[in-house]
């Protein structure tokens, strides 16, 4: 019989087998490609989430201050609308893009979220003409503030 062998099987000390060797300590740094990815996806999700609740917020500001102006039938109504238009564009877009938009201009570019063109072929004709007349008609205000709610809420031109 066999000296390795005992009782039908091999003889544990004649094995060799060597120890358990643990791993060197592992160090948080550098970083794994999969976590700079997570930290990258953190960043951009972060950024997208300020720049719509930025956007979101302009929106509420502007609503607020468009019902905060005096709706009584004077005629400096329409300047303060007008005014709040042109801060609200200069906020939301480029300034060279809105800045430099006067008279039909301007209302051909706030027509462009609506199809049938409200501003420059509407009751949106009275932000341009209304500043140059001593009594103007302001019959259609009511219409005028919706339309400019409407713009405020609308997308991005």
């Amino acid at each position: 019989m066999n000296p390795n062998i005992s009782q039908g099987g091999l003889d544990p000390a004649s094995i060799p087998l060597k120890d358990i060797h643990l791993p060197l300590n592992l160090d948080w740094w550098p970083l794994a490609f999969g976590w700079w990815l997570l930290v990258f996806i953190i960043l951009c999700s972060a950024g997208v989430a300020y720049w719509y609740c930025r956007k979101g917020r302009l929106k509420r500001a502007a609503l607020k201050a468009l019902k905060a102006i005096p709706v009584e039938q004077n005629p400096s109504i329409i300047a303060d609308l007008s005014a709040l238009i042109r801060r609200v564009s200069l906020q939301r877009y480029p300034r060279k893009k809105v800045a430099r938009l006067t008279g039909k201009e301007w209302l051909i570019w706030l027509d462009k979220p609506f199809k049938n063109k409200p501003f420059s072929q509407g009751v949106g004709k009275i932000l341009i003409e209304a500043p140059y007349q001593s009594n103007p008609d302001l019959t259609e205000l009511p219409a005028l503030l919706t339309l400019i709610k409407q713009w405020i809420k609308a997308k991005d031109v």
